[in-house]
């Protein structure tokens, strides 16, 4: 680059250009600049972070509300990504108010930040608990409806029988334990099977119809066909 007009040497600018191809959609290439801006950052945030998930040294990563630009389902897959990838390398602390980037199934890993101050007492600050229904209704709305939404993708999503437990404890143990042992190679639950917590057992007197809606039901009075 020539000098300037005064005769000094000019800075010389490098620019990155990233193309990008889709194979899923013809081949198709497009700058990484004309991209949504949630692609943008997740694509960022996997090149940034990558680097922790494969180096020895122990590091915190601590995230303020990540991927606030993603829609519900990436979202979703950047949880995946901190659970699978980067969490079991490094200990990783994040702020979230989505309901998409809370996994129920986690949830000894959760914490809530309760702010207590007042103006006739600031000196309370902000305190930081274990999660608990039982809580502060506005601290704990994303973790309810984390919890409600997955129960609901079973109702809807699950093709073959269902399964009602008595609350939503017994939802969170049930997909944990058989997350844990598929991760042991073993069997777990069928995907078909939809776990409905029914919030005890007085809510279980409407259960009798869900046999009897069933195709495959059939009625004790009914006679059995011969052997």
């Amino acid at each position: 680059m020539p000098p300037d007009p005064n005769g000094q040497p000019q800075p010389h600018h490098r620019l990155l250009k990233i193309e990008l191809r889709d194979d899923r959609h013809g081949g198709v290439e497009t700058n990484f600049s004309t991209r949504s801006t949630g692609f943008q950052w997740f694509f960022s945030f996997l090149a940034a972070f990558s680097a922790y998930r494969d180096t020895d040294e122990r590091v915190v990563v601590l995230l303020d509300e990540p991927g606030t630009s993603l829609h519900g389902e990436a979202q979703g897959d950047f949880l995946r990504y901190v659970y699978g990838q980067l969490g079991p390398k490094q200990q990783v602390l994040y702020t979230t108010h989505s309901q998409h980037m809370i996994d129920p199934t986690r949830y000894e890993t959760m914490r809530a930040i309760h702010d207590q101050a007042t103006r006739e007492d600031p000196s309370l600050g902000v305190v930081i608990t274990s999660v608990s229904l039982s809580a502060d209704p506005k601290t704990i709305l994303p973790v309810e409806a984390a919890l409600g939404y997955s129960v609901s993708q079973h109702l809807f999503l699950g093709s073959g029988p269902l399964l009602a437990v008595e609350g939503s404890s017994d939802f969170i143990f049930l997909l944990r334990m058989s997350d844990y042992l598929i991760s042991k190679g073993r069997t777990g639950l069928d995907p078909r099977l939809a776990i409905i917590p029914v919030g005890g057992i007085g809510n279980m007197s409407s259960s009798p119809s869900w046999d009897a809606d069933c195709p495959s039901a059939r009625s004790s009075t009914e006679p059995r066909p011969p052997r």
